[in-house]
């Protein structure tokens, strides 16, 4: 449910936000169908009708996020961003909304294995934008790793997932900092990706990556 309603809350149009709402403290209420193939005068509870818009609107974003994703693939592969033990990707030339920044960046951090910072140019010579650290990562706390820097303006929020904003000036200075000060540390140490084929609910085949 909750991935659903995330879904909704970052690509949602209000009117679909208002139904989700309205379906939490009324959800018996009958409204007009809006299924494929209704008829006119047809009614459904806002209940279902909520979880329909819901489902569609987590397709939509997975869909942005993919193809978000693959175009910021192609900076980090042109300009060798993943050798570095942080990837500091400038989204700024992409078109996205900035309430997808954490989960594309939480997308490049799981195909890397490696901590990500996703963000775009801002008119005061900042990059700004969203930290997220790799599953299993050796880092318990990428914010406190980042902060010892002493060259971001802030880090701001979870240890693992944050905002932030650094001078675009500071950029390859900590690029060089964090190669340095993590020089020893493996992000692919006792990390495995294995393709398996495996039946969904449905009954459908469907290709599942799992890591372990």
């Amino acid at each position: 449910i909750v991935p659903l309603i995330n879904g909704m809350i970052r690509v949602g149009n209000q009117e679909e936000k208002e139904t989700l709402f309205e379906a939490f403290i009324n959800p018996m209420k009958q409204v007009p169908s809006t299924k494929r193939g209704h008829k006119p005068g047809d009614e459904e509870n806002i209940c279902a009708q909520a979880v329909r818009i819901c489902a569609n609107a987590k397709n939509r974003q997975d869909k942005l996020k993919e193809k978000i994703s693959e175009l910021l693939d192609i900076q980090i592969q042109n300009y060798c961003l993943d050798t570095h033990k942080i990837i500091i990707v400038d989204g700024t030339d992409v078109d996205y909304d900035s309430e997808l920044t954490g989960l594309i960046a939480m997308q490049l951090a799981a195909r890397y294995h490696k901590p990500i910072l996703l963000g775009k140019r801002s008119n005061d010579n900042m990059l700004k934008g969203s930290i997220r650290n790799c599953a299993n990562s050796p880092i318990t706390g990428l914010k406190s790793v980042l902060l010892q820097s002493n060259l971001f303006d802030y880090v701001t929020g979870h240890e693992n997932a944050a905002g932030f904003g650094i001078n675009l000036n500071d950029i390859d200075k900590f690029i060089e900092w964090a190669d340095s000060t993590l020089q020893d540390t493996d992000f692919n140490n006792g990390y495995y990706e294995v393709d398996i084929l495996t039946h969904s609910m449905d009954g459908y085949l469907a290709d599942i990556v799992e890591t372990f």
